[in-house]
């Protein structure tokens, strides 16, 4: 029915409708869509209302990213170990030397991680696909001086009544909602 003052986190989407539909004041973010009757009033109590990739996906993402980069690098010389072992030493040699078996070993081992971080980092890509379409619908009144926040651009509203603000070209637009 109403929010008032709260921080709310949806990792989808938030509906708040009912006789008031009301947010007023707080943050609001949800990934995909934020559905309301109104936000704001007359008296400017500042709403912030956020959609699409989060703060925490988008440092998550660049998290997993530099370890990929890493564990590249670490396979890279690892591997480049390996291929010299190869060429000097015979099978039956170099598989009884101590540092031959470490290398196999380490080589392994972070093959294993690299498929775990390339596990995290497509379900990061399906996160932020998933979010390209982020839309704020208003079915009553918009007030002036809400704070909207679509994957980092931002708006200040101005008075409006039954709109949609969705990004647009790299751009935030308010779009008024056609009647039925």
């Amino acid at each position: 029915n109403y929010c008032l003052n709260s921080n709310m986190y949806a990792g989808d989407s938030i509906t708040v409708f009912g006789k008031k539909g009301l947010i007023l004041g707080g943050v609001v973010f949800a990934a995909r869509d934020i559905k309301v009757g109104n936000i704001g009033n007359d008296m400017d109590v500042r709403s912030v209302i956020k959609l699409g990739v989060s703060d925490k996906v988008k440092a998550e993402q660049k998290k997993v990213e530099t370890q990929l980069f890493e564990c590249d690098s670490k396979l890279k010389v690892l591997e480049k170990g390996q291929r010299d072992f190869q060429t000097k030493f015979p099978a039956e040699i170099r598989n009884a030397m101590e540092m031959y078996i470490k290398i196999e070993n380490a080589i392994y081992t972070l093959s294993l991680d690299k498929e775990e971080l390339l596990a995290k980092r497509n379900d990061i890509m399906r996160q932020i696909a998933n979010s390209a379409d982020a839309m704020l619908t208003v079915t009553g009144e918009l007030y002036p001086n809400i704070l909207i926040e679509i994957d980092s651009k931002k708006i200040i509203s101005t008075r409006a009544t039954n709109v949609t603000v969705k990004k647009i070209d790299n751009r935030i637009g308010i779009f008024q909602n056609t009647k039925h």
